[in-house]
């Protein structure tokens, strides 16, 4: 039979007050205490008490100081196995471009994650999980009964690097006749792939129409030329609309701690790189 472990021994009121002391006991109580409750086992003590404190080796790769706080095992320091208590730091590099980052980092916590890319800059943070699209007012159309054959409606000189993820319309005066023109965005005079909106047939005040999915050619970077181009068959009689981008922002990233040993980075598209962990 295996030595029970101090978080064995231990036994709350024992001695009973006035009793005869039982030197086997007395014995089991010091050892326990001395020994901080030593376990290798996270259920036990099975009857702790607030204040209670245990040396916690359940985990051979992540050894902690806890106290028992309110129904629950607190932990005040973790790694103290290797010598150096919490906080401790962890570097995972990642040199094959990815857009999902994994790492298995067995600290036990939820620890503080700083992300860099490959060049060694660091990138910012999203809160929002996928997808992480903001919306751009880029065009209002004062007078769509001007539109005639293929023209540059509105542009911008991008002011950070990302992705075109969409584009889409609203009326907020309706498009009267019958109107067949197609708007699409262009980086560089050169244009996206997909997302172009068709319209088609008149549109009543506070219509929408969303454009096709982008699938190529959606990246810029700060100081390219975003443009909004309108082809035209048919003006409408008459109407006004505003154009609306979806962009996405590169050099940020969406983070998760999937458990307390696990962190995973998502990035808008694949990068080398590298995070520091420090919990």
């Amino acid at each position: 039979m295996a030595d029970l472990e101090p978080s064995d021994l231990f036994a709350h009121d024992t001695p009973v007050q006035s009793s005869n002391q039982s030197s086997l006991e007395m014995r089991n109580n010091l050892t326990a205490l001395v020994r901080q409750h030593y376990t290798t086992d996270a259920l036990k003590p099975t009857d702790p008490r607030n204040g209670q404190p245990r040396v916690n080796a359940s985990n051979p790769a992540n050894n902690k100081l806890e106290v028992w706080l309110d129904g629950a095992w607190r932990t005040l320091l973790q790694n103290i196995g290797s010598g150096t208590a919490a906080p401790v730091k962890q570097i995972a590099q990642f040199n094959l471009a990815s857009a999902s980052w994994v790492i298995d980092h067995n600290l036990g916590s939820q620890p503080l994650a700083l992300v860099y890319d490959g060049l060694f800059r660091q990138l910012e943070p999203v809160v929002q999980s996928d997808p992480r699209n903001e919306q751009m007012g880029f065009g209002y159309v004062p007078n769509a009964a001007a539109l005639v054959g293929t023209q540059v409606l509105a542009s911008q000189t991008a002011r950070f690097s990302g992705f075109i993820r969409g584009l889409f319309v609203t009326f907020p005066e309706a498009a009267t006749g019958a109107p067949d023109f197609t708007l699409d965005v262009l980086i560089n005079s050169t244009p996206v792939t997909g997302g172009a909106v068709v319209v088609n047939a008149a549109q009543a005040i506070g219509d929408h129409i969303d454009g096709t999915a982008v699938t190529a050619g959606d990246k810029f970077v700060f100081g390219d030329l975003i443009e909004l181009r309108a082809q035209t068959a048919t003006a409408p009689g008459a109407g006004s609309f505003n154009a609306f981008l979806l962009i996405e922002r590169n050099g940020f990233f969406y983070l998760q701690h999937v458990n307390e040993n696990r962190v995973t980075v998502t990035h808008p598209e694949p990068r080398t790189g590298f995070v520091i962990l420090v919990g």
